[in-house]
């Protein structure tokens, strides 16, 4: 192809193909796995983060479930991680989530607890409080007694709830206890 269209230059470019590209002594050189080269190109392009190119001529999205980095061919993403389409680098399945396999991101369930790169819910002991999306075992907070780890309760009037209560501990006499009490109080 000549320079700029113009049929009277006697200067010539050379336009290499897909998967080529050309160098200083202007020859069409082969890219090289990891790279891409589109039409034209004039130096190798390194595959775009997310992505891998396996032959230098075409770049392929990283299929879910694996994960390319640096152009290379797909890596299977470890279990307790999330890897959707494109993912250059795993990534753990965060706190509050569980990954029951790597194409799948769950929040965790109340009753239950995720801590970072867990694959199924951890259920909480008794005398714990859970929410939906807990990264830890919470201990039922005082004041508040948890029947079970789905349910925290204010601690009722007459009553009190030390941190941990699986039921309200009555007051005795000689004391009294407002609603919401972690101790007793002497009269």
């Amino acid at each position: 192809t000549n320079i700029n269209g113009n049929s009277n230059s006697s200067e010539t470019v050379t336009i290499c193909p897909h998967g080529t590209y050309i160098d200083s002594t202007s020859s069409c050189k082969t890219c090289s796995a990891s790279t891409y080269c589109p039409l034209g190109s004039t130096k190798p392009l390194d595959c775009p983060p997310g992505n891998y190119c396996p032959d230098g001529i075409n770049e392929i999205s990283c299929p879910s479930g694996n994960f390319c980095y640096d152009g290379r061919d797909p890596f299977p993403c470890p279990s307790g991680s999330y890897c959707p389409v494109n993912t250059e680098n795993y990534n753990l399945c965060p706190s509050g989530f569980y990954c029951p396999d790597v194409n799948t991101i769950l929040i965790c369930p109340s009753g239950s607890y995720c801590p970072i790169g867990s694959t199924s819910p951890l259920l909480c002991p008794v005398g714990s409080f859970c929410p939906d999306g807990s990264i830890t075992n919470n201990v039922c907070p005082s004041g508040f007694y948890c029947p079970d780890p789905y349910t925290n309760l204010l601690c009722p009037s007459g009553s009190y709830c030390p941190s941990g209560s699986i039921l309200p501990s009555i007051c005795p006499s000689g004391t009294f206890c407002l609603s919401g009490s972690s101790n007793k109080n002497i009269c």
